[in-house]
């Protein structure tokens, strides 16, 4: 985990969506749905439905 994931979750839950996310973060959508699945197994817990 670094803080990068944390930041991205952040705002994934702030946003609600993961596109928006992206594009606050000027990265690709997939980019964010990629960090959040290894920031979720490197916790072993499901944060994001």
């Amino acid at each position: 985990m670094d803080l990068y994931q944390l930041k991205v979750f952040y705002y994934v839950k702030k946003t609600g969506s993961f596109t928006k996310t992206a594009a606050y973060l000027n990265v690709t959508q997939p980019l964010i749905t990629r960090l959040m699945n290894t920031f979720e197994k490197e916790i072993g817990v499901k944060l994001i439905n």
